[in-house]
């Protein structure tokens, strides 16, 4: 089975905190990773059942990141007639994450048949994520008539945010489960995201994962207001979308989870709230 790794990899893999230091007994209640026999996790912190805990625990707020964004569609600005969230645009949306994501995995498959180091195919795989996603989102925006009003839009940008939360909630929850084992399986997959991602993700906090999520549902919703105003601005959009995911990726190490993470999510919100408040109905 394959195993497709999002743009985020920060938060996307985040499945334990990094409290573990505050434990009363750090060697108590300690789901053991095991070294392999050749070579693989030996230097790994072993996972805790309370690290386990507070990422379960996160799941919920994570799965919750988007209701503010449907609530600002439906009663923000409701159309004429009803509530502005359009419930088949957001199935669109949805529809359409998924189809970036099939056409992403080829291009990874290619880089994982070329035997490319794990770094070149992280950064094949964040790069491919702005251009596949900004030609989807234009086809969803302009392949028919009528798509692209304000409310279409932004309803199509809440699909699209709200599918990817699913995603994270439930791709989350298989690597809870699977890292708290001890197992080959379990010791193979966090070696392998240590050699992707370039340090061990499991360490990091869960409580991220949420903050990250509102600041991607915000992307999502700008990239969206931003592609509807013309057909050839997938381009930029989509240079700024894989330069922004790129920049988040490659930070993480050098300056820390937290201040990563902040700035995403102010510079989320910069862009949502002058797109959104410039292009809205009446501006």
């Amino acid at each position: 089975k394959r195993f497709f790794v999002f743009e985020r990899f920060s938060c996307l893999f985040w499945c334990m905190a990094d409290e573990s230091a505050q434990e009363k007994d750090p060697r108590a209640n300690v789901v053991e990773v095991q070294p392999m026999i050749d070579g693989g996790v030996a230097d790994l912190v072993p996972i805790t059942t309370g690290q386990i805990r507070r990422a379960l625990l996160a799941q919920p707020l994570t799965l919750c990141s988007i209701i503010p964004f449907g609530l600002i569609g439906a009663y923000g600005y409701p159309r004429e007639g009803g509530a502005g969230l359009s419930w088949p645009h957001v199935g669109w949306g949805a529809l359409g994450w998924y189809g970036a994501l099939v056409l992403r995995a080829p291009i990874i498959g290619v880089a994982q048949a070329l035997k490319l180091s794990p770094q070149w195919t992280q950064l094949v795989a964040v790069l491919a994520s702005g251009p596949c996603e900004e030609v989807v989102r234009a086809l969803a925006l302009w392949a028919w008539p009528g798509q692209h009003d304000f409310h279409s839009a932004f309803s199509l940008g809440v699909g699209w945010a709200g599918i990817e939360v699913v995603f994270t909630v439930i791709q989350g929850l298989v690597m809870i489960k699977l890292l708290g084992k001890n197992d080959d399986k379990a010791r193979e997959v966090r070696q392998k995201l240590l050699d992707f991602v370039g340090r061990d993700t499991a360490q990091d906090s869960p409580f991220w994962a949420p903050l990250e999520r509102v600041g991607a549902n915000m992307g999502h919703i700008w990239f969206t207001l931003a592609a509807r105003l013309h057909p050839a601005l997938f381009v930029p959009v989509a240079v700024v979308h894989s330069c922004t995911n790129w920049g988040i990726v490659s930070s993480i190490k050098r300056f820390g989870i937290a201040r990563v993470e902040l700035a995403f999510v102010a510079l989320s919100a910069s862009f949502f709230l002058a797109i959104f408040f410039t292009t809205r109905p009446g501006a």
